[in-house]
């Protein structure tokens, strides 16, 4: 009996090149690079953790229409992937990539929960209200 030959381990790649950030706002490009230098990671690991988040906003909000002379529209939805070897600090990254919209998120969140309940209240005398005038309604009507 032979014995297959057992596949070699794949060569170490060199890292992923740094992305030309100039493209970016200010803000963006310097927090990228500011997370990126922090967890020694390539600024795209962060970059496109970042980009594909914000994008997330744009939801099926908008629509593009790729052929002129056709009603087919799509969402233009990002999807991205982070490929490396173990415990070189992907996760990591995409944590810092997606921490601004998380904290964005949150700051909205809370205040839609003040909102709310300030609005309880109002809501609360507006149905005693209608209810106030359905019931003069009823007794006019019964008169």
């Amino acid at each position: 009996m032979e014995w297959p030959l057992v596949p070699t381990p794949m060569e170490p790649r060199d890292p992923l090149p740094d992305i030309d950030l100039n493209s970016l706002p200010e803000v963006l490009r310097s927090y990228i690079d500011d997370r990126a230098k922090n967890l020694q990671v390539p600024n795209g690991y962060i970059g496109i953790s970042q980009i594909c988040a914000f994008g997330s906003i744009i939801g099926s909000s908008i629509r593009i229409q790729p052929k002129v002379n056709d009603e087919w529209k799509v969402c233009p939805n990002l999807w991205y992937v982070i490929v490396g070897s173990p415990s070189i600090r992907k996760s990591p990254a995409m944590r810092a990539g997606i921490l601004p919209l998380s904290h964005i998120s949150k700051i909205e969140a809370d205040k839609f929960t003040e909102e709310m309940k300030s609005w309880e209240p109002k809501m609360r005398k507006l149905i005693s209200m209608q209810q106030g005038v359905e019931d003069a309604i009823r007794n006019k009507t019964k008169g």
